[in-house]
């Protein structure tokens, strides 16, 4: 993606303004040419399991390789994730069906373009604002953030809110 594209599209996610059709276009070529060059493996595989109709699939993309890659894109991911994760999603279902037209010619191959399939986003940097040491340390400003946090469980409940 090119940067000037990247500035304008950053510009207006944080004017909570929606993405032109245009945008989103050129959010999705170059979200599937990075799913393509690195993950095309993992995309192979998931096109090889049993097509189950109501079954979800996703593909766990490191932050690091996306950072390295295409760091405008990743930038606006981690922080717009409401808007970008969706069209990563749909970046996936492309690249496996470019990767299913070529595969298709090879015999004794049962593929098939999985429609419910998700982008998983893990190892975010630890030296972001987006990780987190202990739930406590989340804030209201990370509301429709990608945050990862680390740690043990040790018990589960509701979440009680202090006043």
């Amino acid at each position: 993606m090119e940067s000037h594209h990247a500035i304008s599209i950053i510009e207006k996610l944080k004017a909570n303004e929606v993405l032109d059709e245009n945008e989103e276009r050129a959010v999705t070529e170059s979200s599937s040419k990075f799913l393509q060059m690195i993950y095309s493996s993992d995309i192979t595989k998931l096109l090889s399991l049993h097509l189950d109709e109501g079954k979800h699939h996703s593909i766990q993309i490191n932050a690091q390789d996306f950072i390295h890659h295409c760091p405008e894109l990743a930038f606006i991911t981690l922080h717009f994730p409401s808007v970008l994760i969706p069209l990563l999603d749909k970046a996936l279902i492309l690249v496996q069906s470019i990767i299913f037209d070529k595969e298709k010619t090879t015999p004794c191959k049962n593929l098939a373009v999985k429609h419910l399939c998700h982008v998983r986003i893990n190892n975010i940097p630890k030296a972001t604002d987006l990780f987190k040491q202990t739930i406590s340390n989340i804030r209201n400003n990370d509301l429709d953030k990608l945050i990862q946090i680390e740690g043990t469980v040790i018990r589960n409940g509701l979440v009680k809110m202090l006043e």
